[in-house]
């Protein structure tokens, strides 16, 4: 499994760069867990860091699949929106019902949000928002196959 420098991850599906979650730097937060980054940084980031994160979405769902022939690929964190300071609303469009879910779709966002969804895509990937499974805000996922297409559940 290749590793390129700086780019590591937290509970298998969290990236962390230089140690640290990264986070969005658009709404206004101090985080000492969390390093801010611009969109455009995210996305040299990825394509950086695009085979470490392709291998471990694959060492993920090797392992998962031995027990599940029907799992869906994995799904990695790759930037949080919101902090814990923030809530969803600050960051989806105020005419989205938000469930609570993920979503695959870019126009949940705030406009000021949609670089990061753009940076995602433009490295490869498929870009998902939604809550963290651990209470820390809002995330910019990315998986390396269309989850919709995938027919996967």
């Amino acid at each position: 499994m290749s590793r390129q420098p700086g780019i590591s991850f937290k509970n298998e599906n969290m990236l962390l760069v230089g140690k640290k979650p990264l986070r969005a730097d658009v709404l206004d937060f101090e985080s000492k867990r969390l390093t801010p980054v611009s969109a455009e940084k995210l996305h040299t980031i990825l394509t950086i860091g695009d085979i470490a994160i392709r291998d471990q979405i694959e060492m993920i769902y090797q392992r998962i699949s031995k027990t599940n022939e029907n799992v869906a690929r994995a799904s990695i964190l790759a930037v949080n929106l919101s902090g814990d300071e923030h809530s969803w609303r600050d960051v989806y469009d105020n005419n989205y019902k938000h469930s609570g879910g993920i979503s695959t779709n870019r126009d949940v966002l705030l406009p000021e949000f949609h670089a990061y969804w753009d940076a995602v895509q433009d490295a490869g990937f498929y870009p998902e928002v939604g809550p963290s499974y651990f209470g820390m805000g809002t995330w910019m996922y990315l998986r390396d196959d269309d989850f919709q297409r995938s027919g996967t559940v």
